[in-house]
């Protein structure tokens, strides 16, 4: 059961992560253009 405590908020991470480096990449891309 811990496990699963612990993965849950994990997984919420990351998906919260994946927006945040998108926007990082297209930063990058637009300041090398």
């Amino acid at each position: 059961e811990n496990d699963e405590i612990v993965h849950v908020p994990f997984s919420k991470a990351i998906k919260k992560d994946k927006p945040i480096k998108k926007e990082l990449v297209n930063v990058l891309k637009a300041l090398s253009i």
